[in-house]
């Protein structure tokens, strides 16, 4: 294992989890208008911010999936340092609907346990800067994934 292998396999699984949580979230679209409605954003823009969202999450996904470079890893570090900051200000406001993050998937209550989530997600984003593409990965990219989705389906 070199130090560009785990980032290699950082930025894979970062890029398939965004695919996902896109994916995942424009098919239960009515739940992160909610989501967002109760967060504050005004209704009339609910549905425009309920694709806008995953439609981004896809974009960068797809960019670290097949674009070399580091800059779209960084819109991932961005991307991960915002939800993580919203995880953590529902938190601090007590809210506990669910973060409806990774859209049907993330259907339990806000917790400390998605703030933990999150933090694993933008720390692998930003082990991912060290890779300027996805080749050498190897193993750790399964090792990543598992982890990672495991946190996903239980959070």
């Amino acid at each position: 294992m070199t130090p560009g292998s785990l980032a290699a396999a950082a930025r894979i699984t970062v890029g398939a989890l965004l695919v996902c949580s896109g994916i995942a979230k424009l098919v239960s679209r009515r739940g992160s208008e909610a989501q967002l409605a109760r967060m504050g954003v005004p209704a009339a823009l609910g549905p425009a911010a309920s694709i806008a969202v995953p439609v981004f999450e896809l974009v960068v996904g797809v960019l670290l999936l097949a674009v070399p470079g580091r800059w779209p890893v960084w819109l991932a570090v961005a991307a991960f340092g915002v939800f993580t900051g919203v995880v953590a200000a529902e938190l601090q406001r007590g809210e506990r609907e669910p973060c409806r993050c990774f859209g049907a998937l993330s259907n339990r209550p806000t917790s400390t346990l998605t703030l933990v989530r999150n933090t694993w997600l933008l720390a692998l984003a930003v082990v991912a800067t060290g890779a300027s593409g996805v080749s050498g990965a190897g193993w750790l990219t399964a090792l990543l994934a598992a982890i990672s989705a495991l946190l996903v389906v239980t959070t």
